[in-house]
């Protein structure tokens, strides 16, 4: 990265004006001396850069590698490049007014009616007319009358001819308007206030605070009670006032309103909390229901395996004959056997648990059955790693031993989910 100096020139590239920037920087230990062009902007306000990066610290650098001379292709800026269009500063002009203005009108003759009423200008300051005139020949007519503010812009550039000569009047007859920007011209001219008001309200919303003129000359600037307001907005909609109406939206009596509508919304949020309640209950004895019945299913379906026991090597597997020593081989095994609901798959046929434990009945593996007979998961203790949680070889051989035997019972007894 390179820091270097912004120099400006103007040239007529195939028949348009363009603007260029130049980077221009010395010789260091680290680099030569180099220049390049990396800003332009043509007079259609098309702008493009190359080779430039914004450092937060530096500012503006250039990308120029000093080996191998790379310069990017010109393309359309994705960072602020104020400081290039504006010429904010550190800017050095490397031609004078007069070779700006020739190399201007050369190409819009009709323009330099617009720099001579500009008077005093720099050469970013011309291009930048050039761009807006453009756009708004009346450019001219601003700048004759030494408007400024209205110069580029987009609001007074969209409004209708009667309201911009309406504009324009206005600030001939008012000492200073000139100077005001165009907000505060079209307050004072629809009559929404006085220039003293409005510089008031706006003060008042230079700290964040947004509220529309009309709440401000009502209540005045009053932080506390534009908090009590909101607050009182916010329980006023809650319990289904409609904010929007004149009556609600602007009380005689803010503090009076607030604490009115304060136990009304109290009254609201007991009643939806009685509700919320009464709904929570009726849901837990729902859930409570359900859990019965689909406990009782789990004990039909087991009890029809209660016999389906195998005891080999030290190793016995068994299908669980309820919830409980689901409970507990879960939490052996640290399987997720409860909280991924396999016991409710159980209940609706859709799998089958089989157990393997020593024949002290400690837990050492788990099964699930597929309806079609088929092993889903095996597996012992899930807290080992991977590559260890696998069943043992005796395990296997004695879930193999168990499967061949009563397969063809878990597809009659769970076809129902086939």
């Amino acid at each position: 990265m390179i820091r270097a100096q912004y120099h400006n020139r103007i040239e007529v590239v195939r028949g348009k004006v363009v603007r260029y920037v130049q980077a221009v920087w010395p010789a260091t230990r680290t680099h030569s001396a180099g220049k390049l062009d990396v800003y332009r902007v043509d007079e259609d306000g098309n702008q493009e850069v190359r080779n430039l990066c914004y450092m937060p610290i530096s500012g503006y650098m250039v990308e120029y590698p000093e080996k191998r001379k790379l310069v990017q292709p010109w393309a359309t800026p994705l960072m602020n490049v104020r400081k290039f269009s504006e010429q904010s500063c550190g800017f050095f002009d490397d031609m004078d007014v007069k070779d700006v203005t020739e190399t201007i009108t050369q190409i819009h003759p009709q323009f330099k009616y617009t720099l001579q009423k500009a008077d005093h200008y720099t050469l970013t300051q011309a291009m930048n007319l050039l761009i807006e005139w453009k756009v708004n020949p009346k450019t001219e007519l601003l700048v004759g009358a030494g408007y400024k503010m209205l110069i580029g812009n987009g609001s007074f550039s969209k409004m209708k001819p009667a309201l911009q000569k309406a504009v324009l009047a206005f600030i001939r007859k008012t000492d200073g308007a000139s100077s005001w920007p165009l907000n505060k011209i079209l307050f004072v001219l629809n009559r929404k206030g006085t220039a003293e008001e409005f510089d008031a309200w706006q003060g008042f919303r230079h700290w964040g605070v947004l509220v529309p003129f009309r709440w401000f000359k009502k209540y005045g600037p009053d932080k506390d009670l534009l908090n009590h307001y909101e607050d009182y907005i916010r329980m006023a909609r809650h319990v289904g006032h409609n904010v929007d109406d004149d009556y609600w939206k602007y009380p005689a009596d803010i503090m009076k309103a607030h604490n009115k509508v304060m136990k009304e919304f109290n009254r609201v949020r007991r009643a939806e909390l009685q509700a919320a309640k009464e709904r929570a209950e009726a849901e837990r004895i729902e859930l409570e229901k359900r859990r019965k019945k689909a406990n009782k299913e789990f004990v039909k379906i087991a009890s029809k395996f209660a016999s389906a026991l195998i005891s080999k090597n030290g190793l016995k597997v068994f299908v669980p004959k309820n919830i409980s020593s689901v409970i507990e081989q879960a939490k052996k095994l640290h399987q997720c056997l409860i909280t991924a609901d396999y016991t409710g798959k159980m209940a609706r046929k859709k799998c089958l648990l089989v157990f393997i434990t020593t024949k002290n009945g400690k837990p050492v593996a788990t099964a699930e059955i597929r309806n079609d007979g088929q092993i889903v998961q095996f597996y012992g203790d899930e807290s080992r790693p991977s590559d260890k949680m696998k069943p043992s070889e005796n395990a296997v051989s004695i879930m193999d031993a168990w499967l061949s035997k009563y397969s063809g019972k878990v597809k009659k007894i769970l076809k129902a989910a086939a």
